[in-house]
């Protein structure tokens, strides 16, 4: 299930991170970890 979120998530960060690049690189950090 996480696999499956994280790909979701990875599309939408992808979305935001044109948009919104500072608040999405702490999204993509605390992901990872």
């Amino acid at each position: 299930k996480k696999l499956k979120i994280g790909v979701s998530n990875g599309r939408q960060f992808l979305k935001r991170a044109s948009v919104h690049p500072r608040t999405s690189f702490p999204h993509l950090l605390e992901r990872k970890v």
